[in-house]
């Protein structure tokens, strides 16, 4: 009799410590693939960004232009007539031009859509040689420097295009709408940026230099926060391009 309950106990003790093993595999599983968790901590991070970059992103097309053969003792402005640069260039209204020089230095010019001309000052580099080679771009990002006299017109055969180049930056420009907007607006702007119930701030810094952009938003304490940094290239209306370090807080 007394074997027969140790038997019967045994089997219980056995069925306790297999359902405790299964229990431990299951949650074992549950921690290594957690079905019910959809995002990682970064990935919240990063879906805000990939938002953000939505709306700030803008496209930059540009171009060398070598003039040859020019006397520049005669024409302090030139101006030359190819609307399929202006096509390549993707320029119109809603677009401006703006031109250096090969120094870097901004010189005035304008398209004239009607005529399909674009007119360029002519540099005011002391070097001769210098003052053939421009770089051309359009963007709708850019400022507008129009020239103020009269162009002369040049000859196809008097100048020499290089590859068109098309880029896409964050624009400086619509970045400043959106810190405002995230200063006066913030709960419009978060329901396009993040899921409901959560929030975000960012922190832009020039590339291993000062702080230029700030949510300034901080996180309650003791709650969870994910964040991550993103190099990103900011355009300004000047066509610089600068490096920066974006910082995206979620919480």
């Amino acid at each position: 009799m007394n074997l027969l309950k140790l038997k019967r106990g045994s089997g219980h003790i056995e069925i306790i410590i297999s359902f405790v093993l299964f229990v431990g595999f299951v949650s074992f599983l549950f921690y290594m693939f957690n079905p019910f968790q959809n995002t990682s901590d970064t990935d919240y991070a990063d879906r805000v960004f990939l938002k953000i970059e939505e709306k700030i992103l803008t496209s930059i097309s540009s171009v060398s232009l070598v003039l040859n053969g020019v006397d520049f003792n005669t024409i302090s402005c030139f101006s030359i007539n190819d609307p399929g640069l202006i096509s390549d260039l993707e320029c119109n209204s809603e677009k401006e031009i703006l031109v250096k020089d090969k120094n870097g230095n901004i010189v005035n010019a304008d398209i004239n859509y009607e005529s399909n001309t674009i007119n360029i000052k002519v540099s005011e580099i002391a070097d001769v040689d210098d003052k053939s080679f421009y770089t051309l771009y359009c963007s709708g990002e850019l400022i507008k420097i129009p020239t103020t006299e009269s162009c002369t017109s040049i000859t196809s055969s008097q100048y020499t295009i290089g590859l068109i180049n098309d880029r896409e930056y964050w624009s400086k420009k619509k970045l400043d709408n959106f810190n405002n907007s995230y200063s006066n607006n913030y709960n419009e702007l978060k329901s396009s940026v993040i899921p409901e119930g959560n929030d975000f701030s960012f922190i832009i810094y020039v590339f291993g230099g000062d702080k230029v952009y700030d949510g300034n938003k901080n996180p309650p304490g003791r709650i969870k926060v994910n964040s991550r940094s993103y190099p990103i290239d900011i355009l300004d209306e000047r066509a610089n391009v600068k490096k920066y370090s974006n910082t995206i807080i979620v919480w």
